[in-house]
């Protein structure tokens, strides 16, 4: 099993490539404080506001997160999928 949180509380980064963000993100996955497990969020989210506005992503939209190799990610609108 991995350990995904190191002792000054930083998670290991993971790299994201955001759909019309032409720079990869880093930032990692917190974990909550009792359990440990990670939580539903990025700790860096400095970025959300522009893909969401690039991307003219409306509320009940659905983005795709998609695992492209360990520690990358790709995230990508699908208006199919919205409701």
């Amino acid at each position: 099993m991995e350990i995904l949180l190191e002792k000054k509380g930083v998670g290991i980064p993971i790299i994201i490539k955001a759909e019309g963000i032409l720079q990869p993100i880093k930032t990692d996955i917190p974990t909550d404080n009792k359990t440990g497990k990670p939580r539903p969020l990025f700790r860096d989210r400095a970025w959300v506001r522009e893909f969401v506005k690039i991307n003219k992503i409306q509320n009940g939209d659905k983005v795709i997160v998609h695992r492209i190799a360990p520690r990358k990610y790709s995230i990508t609108t699908n208006y199919e999928l919205s409701d």
